[in-house]
C-alpha cells in the first residue's frame, strides 16, 4: 500500500468492523430485490403517469431565449469555547454558467456575513440558522438573474424562521439583536419569492433529499422509494413530471412580541396562503443524471412558458457530467461549507489581538478561547 492510503477502520475495534462487514452481506440482495421490484413495474407506472397526464417531454415546452441564473445557500458554525460560543453565519449568492448571448451581472459571488461571541445556550443554533436563513432570502430576492436557485426547499425558510422566533426570546445579546432587526425585511422578502410575480424571473426551490410521494400518491403506486428514487428508474432523459402541487403541511409562523404588529401577521397570513399553493416538478434532463426534483410557486406552474424558460435554464446549469444538481448551486454549496475551516483562524487571530493587549493573563486567555472537545490533529 502507498503512504498515502487511509484505512477507513483503523480506529474501530477489529471485531466491530467483522460483525459490519458480516452484516453488510445481505445488503445488497436486499437492494437487488427493491431494484428488480421497479423494473418490473416501470411500464405499469409509466402508464399511470400518462393517464394522469403528469409525464411530458421538454422539446414541447423549450424556448429560443437562453436564461441567467444564480444559486444561493447559506451555512452556520458554532465553535463551542470554554469562555463563550463563536458563531459564524454567511450567506451565498454565486453567478451561474453564462450563456453565450448574455452577459455576466456578477463578476464575483456576493455574501452576507456575520460573527459573533454570545453566551453559551442551546438556542443559540436555531437563531443562527434563522440568521442564515434570512441571508439567502435577501440575497436571492436581490438578484436580477431570470433563475434563481434557492437551496433545499421553498417551505424550508418557513420551518427555520419559525423556530428561531420561537428560540430568540430564550438567548440575549447581539446575535438576538441581529436576528430581530432582519426578521422583518426576511418575511418580506420571502413573500415577494413565493409570490414571483415577475414573468421575467423564476424562484425554484433544490432540495438535494426529499421523502416526498406526491407522484407515488397521484398514481396511487406503493414503495420503497420516495419519488425522486422512484422516477429515476422511470424518466428517460428529457422528460419531466408535474407540475404537482405541494402536499399540503400545516404551516405556522409564530412570531415574537417584538415584531407582532398588523403589517407583520398580514405578511403571515399571506406567506402561508402561498406555501399552500407549491407545487413541484421531477426532471431528468440527462442519462447520466439522476432526476432532479424543483418546487416553485403557483403563478410559475400555471404558466408554460415560464416551466419553458426554467426547462431550459436548468438544462444548460446541469452540462458538467458528475455535479448533480444546477452548477450555481454546487458552486455555492461549495463555498459555504468552507466556512468550518475559516473559524479557527478567526479564533487565533481574536486570540492574538487579546494576548497582545492582556500578556499577563496569557493562559488563561488561551485556555478559554480553546474548544472544549478534544479535537483530532486530522
Amino acid at each position: 500500500m502507498g503512504d498515502n492510503f487511509i484505512n477507513p477502520f483503523e480506529e474501530l475495534p477489529e471485531a466491530l468492523v467483522d460483525d459490519f462487514l458480516n452484516k453488510s452481506k445481505g445488503v445488497g440482495d436486499i437492494l437487488k430485490k427493491q431494484f428488480n421490484d421497479i423494473n418490473l413495474s416501470k411500464e405499469k407506472i409509466r402508464s399511470s403517469l400518462e393517464k394522469e397526464k403528469i409525464i411530458h417531454n421538454e422539446a414541447d415546452y423549450m424556448i429560443v431565449s437562453h436564461p441567467t441564473s444564480c444559486g444561493t445557500d447559506g451555512s452556520y458554525v458554532i465553535e463551542n469555547l470554554v469562555s463563550c460560543d463563536l458563531v459564524a453565519i454567511a450567506g451565498v449568492a454565486v453567478e451561474g454558467l453564462t450563456p453565450p448571448t448574455e452577459k455576466r451581472y456578477w463578476p464575483s459571488p456576493k455574501h452576507l456575513p456575520e460573527i459573533i461571541p454570545t453566551s453559551h445556550n442551546a438556542d443559540n443554533s436555531s437563531v443562527a440558522r434563522a440568521i442564515m436563513m434570512t441571508m439567502e432570502l435577501e440575497l436571492a430576492a436581490r438578484a436580477p438573474h431570470d433563475i434563481i436557485f434557492l437551496d433545499g426547499s421553498l417551505a424550508t425558510p418557513a420551518i427555520f424562521l419559525n423556530r428561531g422566533f420561537g428560540a430568540v426570546r430564550n438567548i440575549s445579546g447581539e446575535l438576538q439583536k441581529i436576528f430581530m432587526n432582519r426578521g422583518e425585511d426576511a418575511l418580506k422578502n420571502y413573500k415577494k419569492i413565493l409570490l414571483c410575480q415577475r414573468t421575467d424571473q423564476i424562484y425554484v426551490g433544490v432540495p438535494k433529499a426529499s421523502s416526498r410521494k406526491e407522484v407515488s400518491d397521484r398514481i396511487k403506486y406503493t414503495s420503497h422509494y420516495d419519488d425522486k428514487a422512484l422516477l429515476t428508474f422511470v424518466l428517460m432523459p428529457g422528460e419531466f413530471v408535474g407540475p404537482i402541487k405541494f402536499i399540503s403541511d400545516d404551516w405556522h409562523i409564530l412570531l415574537p412580541p417584538e415584531l407582532k404588529n398588523k403589517n407583520n401577521e398580514k405578511l403571515i397570513e399571506e406567506i402561508i396562503s402561498l406555501l399552500k399553493e407549491l407545487h413541484v416538478i421531477y426532471y431528468r434532463p440527462y442519462s447520466w443524471m439522476p432526476v432532479i426534483r424543483f418546487e416553485i410557486t403557483k403563478s410559475v406552474a400555471e404558466d408554460n412558458n415560464r416551466i419553458g424558460l426554467l426547462l431550459k435554464g436548468i438544462k444548460f446549469q446541469c452540462t458538467a457530467p458528475g455535479i448533480l444538481e444546477p452548477y450555481p448551486t454546487y458552486l455555492a454549496d461549495r463555498m459555504v461549507k468552507h466556512l468550518t475551516t475559516a473559524i479557527p483562524a478567526i479564533r487565533k487571530y481574536a486570540l492574538q489581538e487579546m494576548m497582545l493587549e492582556d500578556k499577563e493573563d496569557g493562559p488563561n486567555l488561551f485556555l478559554s478561547m480553546h474548544n472544549y472537545r478534544t479535537k483530532s490533529n486530522r
